[in-house]
């Protein structure tokens, strides 16, 4: 059976081409299915790019997760269909924090030519030691 789920895509791997999802939730209830999910590339994922949210038809199947005695039932999501962009999230700056360097440069003053540097007091001088 497939149900509908929503999800962000986070990042894309080049090695195995793997997306991962995170955020997923039932759009119905708005309930959060995990905090992440990973899926194979394929056609479904050609569109959508960092920072999307999508919407999708996905089936859930049951599996052992875990080693030896260790194992325990779990569920995972696998072959997704129907992927809708619901919307695109405009890429934000890496350091949108902190203004470009040809900003700082106008907010630091220019020391005048005439103006001698600071002597440093002497536990600065790394020659001295004890």
């Amino acid at each position: 059976m497939r149900t509908r789920f929503t999800a962000v895509l986070r990042r894309r791997y080049s090695g195995p081409r793997r997306v991962l999802l995170v955020d997923v939730r039932n759009p119905e209830t708005g309930a959060q299915v995990t905090d992440h999910l990973w899926f194979n590339e394929g056609k479904w994922s050609s569109r959508i790019r960092p920072r999307y949210t999508i919407a999708f038809d996905a089936r859930v199947v049951p599996y052992l997760k875990g080693r030896g005695p260790a194992k325990f039932l779990d569920y995972r999501l696998e072959r997704p269909t129907q992927v809708q962009v619901l919307s695109r999230h405009p890429r934000s700056p890496r350091n949108s924090s902190r203004p470009n360097r040809n900003a700082r440069r106008l907010l630091i003053p220019q020391p005048s030519p005439r103006s001698e540097p600071e002597a440093l007091p002497l536990s600065h001088c790394h020659s001295e030691r004890q």
